[in-house]
């Protein structure tokens, strides 16, 4: 489809996507754009104006999740050193076990 621009509009390119062949394999990636008004852009970034609002408040969202996975490897992390040592004292092996029960993050 052909569509002809105002002077006052721009596209912007919002992502990409790709479809697959019956195959199943992907075909080449295919860029997606929006068209918008040329104030509601940013020059210097060529975002527009609501996705630079997005683009901020990803952070405040992902944030959490990410601290939860941290604080959940390192858990992971201590319950094997711990669950280790004490499979080698008990058993007197030099290998320990990794206690995957304890996966508290979850």
């Amino acid at each position: 489809m052909i569509e002809t621009l105002k002077a006052t509009e721009r596209i912007v390119c919002v992502g990409q996507t790709a479809l697959r062949s019956p195959s199943g394999d992907f075909l080449p990636s295919v860029p997606l754009y929006i068209k918008v008004d040329e104030g509601d852009v940013i020059p210097k970034t060529n975002i527009s104006r609501g996705e630079s609002g997005l683009i901020d408040n990803i952070a405040e969202v992902l944030m959490p999740k990410f601290k939860q996975y941290v604080a959940g490897v390192k858990a992971l992390k201590r319950d094997a050193h711990y669950s280790s040592q004490a499979g080698n004292r008990k058993e007197g092996n030099n290998y320990g076990t990794l206690n995957t029960n304890k996966s508290r993050w979850l």
